[in-house]
């Protein structure tokens, strides 16, 4: 009750207050050249608080060095003038052992990232506010701006690192797994801790970052069932608006995939999935807590823009 007294509080008050972030394509850098049509049309728009980026660095196809996976993504995201919020994809690090990718041991470049990207508690690029880091976990973070939480959970593609014929070894392949699990238990106390956390602040908007697409396929619904439970379970108790945004399977859509137990829709739950692959297209988010249409996504299409090397 205290979020919808909440809601109702902010939609008297400032009906047309709002925030607006950019959610960027994945695969920042494909067949190693930068998007440079996304990175001019960011840093040229206007009344943006910070980008999202929900990993995907590069493809999925090329080596997994230091450079690609770290140093331009850095150099990238200073380009572009504002703050950004991230959380990693697959590409950076849990399909590194394939051989086009330089067959690295995906854990070890699971640690390089951490220590990269999410040894300080706060975002990456320039003027990056703090954020609440999850320990052992540094990567999931939680960040309110005004009436707005947003939470990423490192749940990514290619069944969230997690195979049941793994093609990279029997130790390594079992330690993938186990990381996959434990991970998996993280992310849900974390996605627990931060609805409790808009619960007892009133916030009526609560945004949630990952890479993995949950909801594509019936197998992927298989792979990610106790996240898809939690979300349901929170949903429902929670009486404000949830936006859930992801990248993965690269298919610009904006719907309602989430259902409940009698196969309903979930009216207060919305998924907005990001470009990727060669798209240089970008998405503007306008978030209004408290009005009819909470979430208004504009695409942002920069055009035959070049690549960079």
């Amino acid at each position: 009750m205290r979020v919808r007294a909440a809601i109702l509080y902010f939609a008297l008050l400032s009906p047309l207050w709002a925030i607006w972030i950019a959610v960027l394509p994945n695969e920042l850098y494909f067949d190693g050249r930068a998007k440079l049509g996304t990175l001019g049309s960011v840093e040229a728009s206007k009344e943006l608080a910070f980008a999202l980026f929900t990993g995907d660095s590069k493809d999925g196809h090329t080596p997994c060095s230091d450079r690609a996976i770290a140093d331009d993504i850095e150099s990238y995201f200073e380009r572009l003038k504002i703050p950004v919020l991230y959380t990693p994809g697959d590409n950076e690090w849990t399909d590194c052992h394939r051989r086009s990718c330089g067959s690295y041991d995906p854990l070890e470049r699971l640690d390089f990232l951490r220590r990269r990207f999410f040894g300080k508690k706060r975002m990456q690029g320039p003027k990056a506010p703090a954020v609440e880091r999850m320990g052992g976990y540094p990567e999931n973070s939680i960040y309110i701006e005004d009436s707005v939480l947003f939470v990423t959970l490192h749940l990514v593609g290619s069944a969230n690192g997690f195979s049941k014929s793994c093609k990279r070894g029997g130790e390594v392949c079992t330690r993938m797994n186990d990381e996959a699990k434990a991970r998996m238990r993280a992310d849900i106390r974390w996605l627990e801790r931060a609805f409790a956390r808009a619960t007892d602040r009133g916030l009526p908007v609560v945004l949630i970052a990952m890479q993995a697409d949950i909801f594509s396929t019936k197998k992927r619904r298989r792979i990610y069932r106790k996240m898809i439970e939690t979300l349901r379970r929170e949903a429902l108790r929670f009486d404000g608006e949830i936006l859930l945004i992801h990248g993965d399977t690269h298919r610009y859509r904006f719907d309602k995939p989430l259902e409940d137990e009698e196969g309903r829709s979930i009216e207060n739950f919305y998924r907005l999935e990001t470009f990727g692959g060669e798209s240089q297209n970008w998405i503007k988010l306008e978030i209004e807590a408290g009005g009819k249409e909470p979430f208004r996504p504009h695409v942002i299409e920069p055009g035959e823009s070049p690549f960079e090397k």
